[in-house]
C-alpha cells in the first residue's frame, strides 16, 4: 500500500504551509468543503449520542473550512459544551482557524479550545478521549497508517474514542476522476478503499458513504482548449502537490488529454465530478453482554460493509438535500436478504420484545422478515385510512 508522503517527501508539509495562497485558490475552485460539512452534519444528527458536553479532537483541521461549520450546526442544534482539540503541525493553518473562529462568533460558544502544532502520529501527542473526531483531508499526511503496529494513527483514533463515540475520515475515491487525475502525476495512492481494507485488517468497525463533489477547472481551458492561466498553474500545482511549470511535457500533455475528456461544459464552466469516501469509525457502547473478543463488533463491520456495497443511495430525493436509501438491491438477492435478516434476528433475539414495528411500506418488509424468524408478530405504523384499531 502507497503512501502519499512517501511519494512526495517532506515538500509536501512546506508547499502546503508556504503557499497558502495556492491553498485558497483551490477551496474557491471547489464545494468539497461545503458538502463534506452538509454531509457530516446532516449525518451526526442521528449518530452522535446527545450529551451535555461534547469533546471534539480535530486531526489537521487546517484553516477549517469543513470542521467550522460542523461544529457550528452541532452547537446550533442542541447547544452541548463543546471542547475542542486541534492538533495542526503547521502554525500558519492552525492560526487561521482560530481566527476564523473568532471571526464567525464561534469561539465565544465553545467551551474549550486547544491547538497543539505537532504530529498527530507523534508518540508524544496524546490525544483526549473524544465523542468526536474529525479527519477530514488529512489522513494524506498521517505517518504509518498502513503499518500494523500499536502507533498506527488508525488505533490511536479508535482508542481514544469515548463509547458511543465516531470518527469520520474524508478522503479521496478511488474511482473518483480527481483520483485518476492524480494518478498521472505520481499521486492519488491513498484512496478510501485502501483506508477501508486496513480497518478491516486492524479489525477496526466503520462504514462508509459517499460525498459528490465537484471542482470548477475553468482556469485550465481558453477557447475550448487546454490553457492554463495563472490561476489554473496554481490549481494543478495544488493538486500535484508541486509546481506545474516544472511537469515535463510527457505528464503535462498526459494532463491535458485527461482533464478535455473528464472535464464536462456547463454553460460558460467546466467542471470535473469528484467523490469522496466518507467513513465512519464507531466504538460500541460499554454492554454487559458483549463478548470480550467483541464478536458483536466484527459481525456488526460485516454487516455494514454488505450494506454499504449493496445500498443503492439517491441524493436529492424526493427533494433537496435528502438522500433516498434505495434498499431494492439487496431484496433482489436472497443470500444477501437472507444473511441480513438473521443478523437482525439474532442481535434481538435474546431482549423481551413482543412485535417490531415498522413506519412505511419499505420497513414492512424487512419487519415482516425479522418478525418471522424470531417468531413474533408485526405492527405496521402507517396508513392511518384503512380500517381497524389504531395501536
Amino acid at each position: 500500500m502507497g503512501d502519499d508522503r512517501k511519494v512526495y517527501s517532506r515538500k509536501v508539509y512546506r508547499f502546503f504551509a508556504d503557499r497558502n495562497v495556492v491553498f485558497r485558490n483551490y477551496l474557491l475552485s471547489t464545494d468539497q468543503k461545503v458538502r463534506t460539512a452538509e454531509h457530516i452534519s446532516t449525518h451526526l444528527k442521528f449518530v452522535l449520542p446527545r450529551k451535555s458536553s461534547v469533546t471534539v479532537n480535530i486531526i489537521g483541521g487546517g484553516s477549517g473550512e469543513a470542521e467550522i461549520p460542523i461544529i457550528n450546526e452541532l452547537i446550533s442544534s442542541w447547544g452541548p459544551d463543546v471542547n475542542i482539540e486541534h492538533v495542526e503541525p503547521s502554525k500558519i493553518m492552525s492560526k487561521t482557524f482560530s481566527k476564523r473562529l473568532s471571526e464567525i462568533g464561534l469561539s465565544n460558544k465553545i467551551s474549550l479550545y486547544k491547538t497543539v502544532n505537532t504530529k498527530y502520529e507523534s508518540p508524544k501527542y496524546q490525544p483526549p478521549q473524544s465523542d468526536l473526531i474529525l479527519v477530514i483531508n488529512s489522513i494524506y499526511f498521517l505517518d504509518g497508517w498502513n503499518k500494523l503496529n500499536v502507533i498506527n494513527p488508525l488505533v490511536k483514533i479508535y482508542s481514544s474514542l469515548n463509547p458511543s463515540g465516531i470518527a469520520t475520515i474524508v478522503l479521496k475515491s478511488h474511482d473518483s476522476q480527481h483520483c485518476k487525475l492524480k494518478g498521472v502525476g505520481g499521486g492519488g495512492k491513498t484512496t478510501g478503499e485502501k483506508v477501508r481494507q486496513f480497518l478491516q485488517r486492524l479489525d477496526i468497525p466503520f462504514y462508509w458513504d459517499t460525498i459528490n463533489a465537484q471542482i470548477d477547472v475553468s482556469t485550465l481551458f481558453k477557447d475550448g482548449k487546454f490553457a492554463p492561466d495563472k490561476q489554473g498553474n496554481m490549481l494543478l500545482s495544488f493538486i500535484y502537490k508541486g509546481e506545474w511549470n516544472n511537469f515535463d511535457k510527457s505528464a503535462k500533455a498526459k494532463v491535458s488529454y485527461l482533464l478535455s475528456r473528464m472535464a464536462r461544459k456547463v454553460d460558460n464552466k467546466y467542471l470535473l465530478d469528484t467523490k469522496y469516501d466518507c467513513i465512519w469509525i464507531y466504538k460500541e457502547p460499554n454492554r454487559s453482554d458483549i463478548p470480550a473478543t467483541n464478536t458483536v463488533g466484527k459481525d456488526t463491520q460485516r454487516m455494514s460493509s454488505i450494506l454499504t456495497q449493496n445500498l443503492n443511495l439517491i441524493e436529492n430525493f424526493p427533494k433537496k438535500n435528502i438522500t433516498f436509501v434505495d434498499l431494492t438491491p439487496i431484496l433482489r438477492r436472497g443470500d444477501l436478504f437472507a444473511t441480513l435478516t438473521e443478523f437482525i434476528a439474532n442481535k434481538y433475539q435474546n431482549s423481551k420484545i413482543d412485535y417490531v414495528a415498522a413506519k412505511d411500506m419499505q420497513a414492512l418488509l424487512w419487519a415482516g422478515a425479522v418478525a418471522y424468524k424470531m417468531g413474533i408478530g408485526v405492527i405496521p405504523m402507517f396508513r392511518k385510512d384503512l380500517p381497524g384499531d389504531l395501536v
